[in-house]
């Protein structure tokens, strides 16, 4: 078993069509963790980028990852093409004098058949100062959390798969991960963790903790962080022991607790990330949430949206 600790990070799209497919791909990839089946150039541009999506959005048909590209174009004030985005809910559209500045997403126009605006004049390969911008956030936390995360309304979410992702594989370790909760860093004995990560005997931990169980809870050697730890432990023997006789992911994961860690991203318009900062930061929100809204709010300070503060 393997302990981190939360964290957040704002993903960059990079420039013009190339860009809207690589964040497709991470959004997509990050569901199966295949990232390490990404290729790049020695520009450091994805070579599977396009093929992968096409994929995934036409075979598949797994539409939802196409909300992570996100679509900025720009027309004239007078160009009667620009209606249909001022009547779809997941556009918005704003003005000047000269030109109507829309921000959108790669399955609006996939879905409407739109694509040909990603076309010259249309296409901007960078946000101007008029558009709206959608910005991608990537979440390393508990699988509880994820879930308070994906309330959020109209955020578009991509998360680590337990149906698919096999923890008993080479490339997870052949373990489960363990977000550390907030609470537990308050306990004396927190240093248990600690301990059990670094022993060379991990399963006499399990062994040593079955012999002191007790039917009516009335344990001295018990505390919160051992029952935590106890639980944990004995959710990863059973996750890999079902596996090993021949279960299915899908079906082994019943078992994982609620503190397994997941990875997700999440790609929203600013004015929806400030409602998340607003009601995730505030006093009433969970500790292990809140923990990670005050990082990207940081973060978001740092990178000049004054309008976080």
């Amino acid at each position: 078993m393997y302990f981190i600790e939360p964290k957040v990070e704002i993903i960059d799209q990079k420039p013009g069509k190339q860009g809207i497919f690589e964040q497709i791909e991470k959004g997509a990839r990050i569901c199966y963790k295949s990232e390490n089946k990404t290729e790049f150039n020695e520009e450091g541009e994805s070579l599977t980028a396009r093929k992968f999506v096409d994929n995934i959005l036409n075979v598949k048909k797994h539409t939802s990852v196409a909300e992570h590209g996100t679509v900025y174009l720009k027309f004239p004030i007078d160009d009667k093409n620009v209606e249909k985005y001022c009547n779809n809910k997941y556009s918005k559209v704003v003005s000047d004098p000269d030109y109507l500045y829309v921000t959108t997403n790669y399955r609006v126009l996939l879905e409407n058949n739109w694509l040909d605006d990603l076309k010259a004049p249309y296409l901007c390969e960078v946000p101007e100062d008029k558009h709206i911008r959608r910005i991608t956030v990537k979440f390393w936390t508990q699988v509880a959390i994820a879930r308070e995360a994906h309330r959020h309304r109209v955020h578009s979410p991509s998360e680590e798969s337990t149906r698919y992702c096999n923890y008993s594989k080479d490339k997870f370790g052949n373990e489960i991960s363990i977000c550390e909760p907030e609470f537990l860093k308050n306990e004396g004995s927190y240093y248990k963790i600690a301990s059990y990560d670094n022993t060379k005997n991990k399963e006499a931990w399990l062994l040593n903790y079955c012999r002191t169980i007790s039917s009516d809870y009335n344990n001295p050697w018990f505390d919160k962080v051992d029952y935590w730890l106890f639980a944990n432990i004995a959710c990863e023997y059973s996750y890999l022991g079902m596996i090993k006789l021949g279960a299915k992911p899908e079906e082994a994961r019943t078992i994982l607790p609620l503190d397994t860690k997941t990875e997700f991203y999440h790609t929203a318009f600013e004015d929806d990330w400030k409602t998340f900062l607003d009601m995730r930061t505030a006093n009433v929100a969970h500790d292990d949430i809140k923990v990670l809204a005050h990082d990207l709010k940081k973060q978001f300070i740092e990178r000049g949206y004054k309008e976080f503060e």
